[in-house]
């Protein structure tokens, strides 16, 4: 049974509609029940037309139309290529290798212009490398001498004679205080030796000391304002008392400054 006044279900046997409240007599409810269920019914959503298109030049065509009006193409060929047209496969990315320097070995970003690490400029000769196996590179890094190995002491140390009056240019802490230290042992066996022999020239000095102290003065000196140097400091700091001794001990400047390329680089000499 149907309510006459709203045209609800309602339990049959009941005076009253519980949706609207109103009366009902039997009557009424089969009035209801029968208007309800002489409704027309409700039309159906219309079907979703799908844009077709032309699967050789691409333009939309009529459904249904044997041809493609803009370039003559058979129907079927289009009704086939479609959906490749309407949602085409995306393409792969393209595959982005790493960069290394070809100087430091560091990554760098593709197209950078320096080296962030060493400050190594792309397009000179040590020009950044592609990427190659890790278990190669080290043998990629010999063969293309865009590294060299890392230095032992003595080597610093060689290093440092080599240069012997050469104040232009930076160097590493390890550069310095190897260096120290070897001439500090030669310094020791050479004052060892003149007590044995009994070389003393005063209390303090010996012939051999003195004669090392002169030797090493001028690779000391020029390590020292390298030293400096490395730091991005003038040479003459030196003679600044104190501060002389902090910047002996202080890190350099990343990559090159004014005074030269980095010598953490790998093949700075």
């Amino acid at each position: 049974m149907f309510c006459g006044n709203c045209g609800k279900e309602v339990q049959e046997g009941i005076a009253f509609c519980p949706s609207c409240g109103s009366k009902f007599n039997v009557a009424t409810a089969n009035t209801a029940q029968g208007t309800v269920h002489n409704r027309p019914p409700e039309p159906s959503p219309a079907p979703e037309i799908k844009p077709v298109f032309c699967g050789n030049c691409g333009k939309q065509v009529q459904e249904g139309s044997p041809f493609c009006p803009n370039c003559g193409s058979k129907a079927n060929v289009a009704a086939e290529t479609a959906a490749a047209v309407q949602n085409p496969e995306p393409s792969p990315a393209p595959e982005i290798k790493p960069v290394f320097c070809g100087n430091c070995g560091k990554q760098v970003q593709e197209g950078s212009p320096f080296c962030p690490n060493c400050g190594t400029k792309a397009g000179a000769g040590n020009a950044a490398q592609d990427a190659t196996p890790a278990g190669n590179r080290q043998q990629y890094q010999q063969s293309t001498g865009g590294f060299v190995a890392k230095k032992n002491p003595w080597q610093y140390f060689t290093g440092v004679i080599a240069k012997y009056a050469v104040f232009k240019g930076r160097a590493r802490r390890a550069e310095l205080w190897w260096f120290v230290l070897f001439s500090s042992i030669v310094y020791f066996l050479a004052s060892v030796i003149d007590v044995n022999l009994d070389l003393q020239i005063t209390e303090y000095y010996g012939v051999l000391n003195l004669l090392c102290q002169l030797v090493w003065f001028l690779p000391t000196l020029g390590v020292s304002i390298r030293r400096m140097h490395d730091c991005d400091k003038s040479g003459w700091f030196i003679l600044v008392p104190i501060y002389n001794i902090i910047l002996l001990f202080t890190n350099g400047t990343g990559g090159p400054n004014r005074f030269g390329p980095d010598p953490k680089a790998g093949n700075y000499n």
